[in-house]
């Protein structure tokens, strides 16, 4: 059973942080263990929604975690959601780790962006969850970049923005899709 879940989730993790040394340096101030420890506990606990995986949805949540005083952690919150049960799974996920992080004279907050990902490599830079689709396919993002363009060249302005409302909800952090948005604004 153990071998048939390897092969079925690939899952490979590094959290994002604006700054990475703020973000290694407060998980191993505050992190029982440290960033290690916290990465390792993410490696063995975290599994990728069925119903997101089935239907290919990918992109990035990211929440903000208060670390009480107590060291207890208060109510997540999510800045952006993706929905199919990826919010319900970061929550089963972190609510464990009350006792985990240590007491401090002050609460502390942290900013994780998750980044979930199927059938593609995952970038570096935050925690990256990903999955394989058995007998199942989903888009890539370089595939949904090329139909993108591809539309804008035929002038067929709205398959190019539900293409890239696509792209911008695997990663609303590019530029690029930014960029397209602007010069989709005005197109008919």
């Amino acid at each position: 059973m153990m071998i048939k879940l390897i092969f079925m989730f690939l899952v490979s993790t590094t959290i994002y942080s604006t700054n990475l040394a703020t973000k290694h340096d407060f998980l191993e101030e505050h992190y029982i263990g440290g960033e290690q420890a916290f990465l390792n506990y993410i490696y063995q606990h975290i599994n990728y929604p069925p119903n997101a995986r089935d239907n290919c949805i990918m992109g990035f949540v990211k929440i903000n975690l208060p670390i009480q005083k107590s060291g207890e952690i208060g109510e997540i919150k999510f800045y952006n959601q993706l929905g199919n049960g990826i919010e319900q799974e970061i929550a089963r996920l972190l609510t464990p780790t009350v006792g985990s992080w240590k007491a401090s004279d002050e609460e502390r907050n942290i900013e994780l962006l998750f980044n979930w990902r199927i059938n593609e490599d995952a970038v570096g830079g935050m925690i990256n969850i990903a999955a394989g689709v058995p007998n199942g396919f989903c888009e890539s993002t370089l595939r949904l970049e090329k139909m993108m363009k591809k539309f804008v060249k035929k002038n067929n302005y709205k398959k190019a923005r539900s293409v890239l409302n696509e792209l911008k909800n695997r990663d609303p952090y590019t530029n690029a899709y930014q960029d397209f948005e602007t010069a989709l604004k005005n197109k008919n």
